[in-house]
């Protein structure tokens, strides 16, 4: 979380995506959401709204997003009547990795959730200002040369 806060993506931002941690094996984002929250940054987590599909949907603090329901993954989500982000809106959107490495690739869960909204924030943008996207994984998950695919964002 020190690191993040000082990044200047994450600072410039006002609307930022976070996803919300699984229970284990992943970074605990209690710390950055309530960072997000006092910095007075709008927050938008992730929910699945069908098969492959998921939406950025507003949390207006830290201890709403953990109290949410859990999703079938055991994933905190948004009610589903919470306000929906458009994709073009967003500044930052924090991603989960299952490995990561120095060159900004990632390797997630293999969904793709996370690369098809991306691509669609991007594609919504178009000329605006491009969403930034930053990789978040405990020092453990830091591989050597995560292979990338062309769907991968």
């Amino acid at each position: 979380c020190e690191r993040l806060v000082k990044n200047p993506w994450y600072v410039a931002s006002s609307k930022i995506g976070v996803f919300l941690s699984m229970p284990k094996a992943e970074l605990r984002t209690e710390p950055i959401l309530r960072h997000a929250f006092a910095s007075g940054k709008r927050v938008f987590c992730p929910r699945v709204i069908r098969d492959g599909w998921m939406e950025m949907l507003e949390v207006r603090s830290a201890e709403e997003a953990l109290s949410l329901p859990k999703s079938k993954w055991r994933i905190p989500e948004p009610l589903p009547d919470s306000p929906q982000a458009d994709p073009a809106e967003l500044d930052l959107i924090l991603v989960p990795a299952v490995a990561l490495d120095l060159e900004r690739r990632r390797c997630g869960h293999g969904a793709g959730f996370y690369d098809r909204y991306i691509a669609r924030s991007r594609a919504a943008a178009a000329g605006a200002a491009r969403c930034r996207t930053i990789g978040l994984g405990l020092v453990e998950q830091r591989q050597e040369g995560i292979p990338e695919e062309d769907h991968d964002e």
